[in-house]
């Protein structure tokens, strides 16, 4: 095994794990303890993993946000579940924002696999996935914020705001409440927006289990919504004041 498979592996172990020791890893690997040891300094520098007494943890687990990586491990059936129904309620030939989070990873994946669809996305895990089977998509350009993958900034904003539109937008949150929905940084919140002003049709795509969780920079109200994707881990009782304010919320069984 090369030395980046090594790596690729290492990070792979801990963002499922989120904490690892150093015997596990040397087992899994079936590599030497020098060879691990150099394998766990070259990732500590580049900021892959930090090293502690007896093996090594996420750098997300010691601060905030966590990655993309180790979100895609988490409701994995719930977002396949909310990708299939949200599949359903885009038509032939229509044209389709998806944001760039883990759940609308899942959403992209299934309009890929169709045709005669103009796919929009800020999402660079999707742009990959759209090369390697060779389906079209539009990027919206911009900076890459490695933590997510996501194609933000002035560029993006720009492009979104001048030149594209779409029939429907798809978007993921960090936090949702009876308040709204809100996510963890200023310019992903930024390129949400611009889906929402731009597309016919709003759909927040997220697992039960976002309810009353908390993310610091809101980028809008339930009014702006005409749809909720949600999973059957959503309590009944909470979807009442967001029908009252004219959403539809649509509990995805997994």
């Amino acid at each position: 095994m090369f030395a980046h498979e090594r790596h690729n592996a290492i990070s792979e172990l801990v963002s499922k794990k989120e904490r690892v020791t150093v015997c596990a890893l040397q087992k899994t690997l079936r590599i030497s303890s020098a060879t691990l040891r150099r394998d766990l300094a070259e990732m500590e520098k580049s900021g892959r993993i930090v090293r502690v007494h007896g093996g090594v943890v996420h750098p997300q687990s010691l601060r905030g946000e966590p990655s993309f990586l180790r979100k895609s491990h988490t409701s994995v059936e719930a977002k396949r579940s909310i990708a299939a129904a949200a599949s359903g309620l885009v038509p032939d030939s229509a044209s389709v924002f998806l944001d760039s989070g883990t759940t609308c990873l899942e959403i992209g994946r299934s309009l890929l696999a169709r045709s005669g669809l103009t796919l929009i996305t800020n999402s660079v895990p999707l742009l990959h996935e759209a090369y390697m089977i060779g389906a079209p998509i539009l990027a919206t350009g911009g900076e890459l914020r490695p933590l997510s993958g996501a194609l933000t900034g002035a560029v993006a904003v720009e492009w979104l705001e001048q030149h594209l539109q779409a029939d429907w937008a798809f978007m993921g949150a960090s936090g949702i409440d009876s308040c709204g929905v809100a996510t963890t940084e200023l310019g992903e919140a930024a390129i949400k927006r611009q889906f929402l002003r731009h597309a016919r049709h709003a759909v927040l795509a997220a697992d039960g289990t976002k309810w009353n969780q908390t993310a610091p920079v809101r980028f809008a109200t339930w009014p702006e919504f005409e749809y909720w994707l949600t999973s059957d881990a959503l309590p009944t009782m909470n979807i009442k004041p967001l029908k009252d304010a004219g959403v539809k919320v649509l509990r995805c069984k997994v």
